[in-house]
């Protein structure tokens, strides 16, 4: 067969659709529900667990929960990092909130454990933490920019959601 010939039939054989026996599943010949992500790094987790769904990170001043972005150093004493976290399980979970300077250090992990919020076919929870700001080493050091927290589950070592980005200021 011709170079031409073999490209053809691999173009044929790549461009095909999986059988039945093939969508939609692991090495273990696992269904996907569309919502376990665990193939997909940011999206719920890694490990081939099928049960938990991150939602976006909402970044507040703790004590003036309105105020917008770029945060004041000097007019904040502490951040609030609030998410939702959509389980299949009835297990407690715990979340560590990745705190990431502007030159890309972990400054802080922090850890909490998940509260039902309400029952259907999921468990629903929110989780909420604080990040001290007001007297810290990052008024003292003027750590100023655009920072990020990246949002883990128990030990995956992927992140369950995408990064949220806020900027503190002086």
């Amino acid at each position: 067969m011709t170079k031409t010939g073999c490209l053809l039939v691999l173009a044929t054989v790549l461009a095909s659709p999986l059988g039945a026996d093939h969508r939609n599943t692991d090495p273990g010949r696992h269904e996907h529900d569309g919502q376990c992500g665990h193939d997909h790094p940011g999206m719920g987790g890694g490990n081939g667990r099928h049960r938990r769904v991150c939602g976006a990170i909402k970044v507040s001043v703790a004590e003036r929960p309105r105020a917008r972005e770029p945060f004041s150093v000097r007019k904040t004493v502490d951040l609030q990092f609030r998410m939702r976290l959509r389980t299949r399980d009835d297990e407690a979970h715990a979340v560590t909130f990745h705190v990431i300077t502007p030159e890309g250090h972990v400054y802080q992990q922090l850890q909490v454990s998940d509260a039902v919020d309400e029952d259907d076919n999921d468990r629903v929870s929110r989780v909420s933490a604080r990040l001290p700001v007001a007297g810290t080493f990052i008024a003292t050091s003027s750590l100023f920019g655009k920072w990020r927290v990246v949002p883990y589950i128990d030990d995956d070592t992927e992140p369950c959601a995408a990064p949220s980005v806020f900027r503190l200021e002086q």
